[in-house]
């Protein structure tokens, strides 16, 4: 996932990473503060000092890789009203699945994926093959099963 070049994110999306960025620097700033006088007072320092650093090299890896989404970061627009009826990146698609049963799927970026409240990636095979099509449409996309959908709304 950190491999790729451009991330796909939606605004709240984004907003959601830059917040754990800025939460992630203020514990380290905390941590550092805290732990120096905490280590300047103890016996054992070089143990300590073990923990303390390896916890900020933690944090510090973690900012590091937040820092590379936020940078590289396209946001999802809502397109053209003369472009809604094509399912892109950030649409909202209501599908019929074969048996009759419907599902909504939102299609997002790697990052945000969460199929459990029904975001799906553009890079799954649903969301493959999804993009491009319309409201009328059959897709099939292979799960644990070969799935046959048929596209009944796409909003943005």
């Amino acid at each position: 996932m950190l491999n790729e070049k451009k991330f796909y994110l939606t605004k709240q999306g984004l907003d959601k990473i830059e917040k754990n960025c800025e939460k992630l620097k203020r514990i380290r700033a905390s941590k550092v503060e805290q732990r120096y006088f905490h280590c300047l007072r103890l016996r054992d320092k070089e143990i300590e000092h073990a923990s303390f650093v390896a916890d900020l090299n933690s944090l510090e890896s973690k900012i590091i890789k937040l820092e590379k989404i936020i940078n590289n970061t396209e946001l999802i627009k809502t397109p053209s009203k003369r472009k809604q009826d094509v399912i892109d990146l950030g649409a909202t698609v209501r599908v019929e699945v074969e048996n009759g049963r419907t599902d909504r799927f939102t299609v997002v970026g790697t990052i945000e994926a969460d199929p459990e409240i029904g975001k799906i990636s553009f890079r799954s095979p649903l969301g493959k093959a999804l993009l491009g099509r319309r409201v009328g449409d059959y897709v099939r996309a292979t799960f644990a099963e070969n799935m046959v959908y048929k596209i009944r709304k796409i909003g943005y």
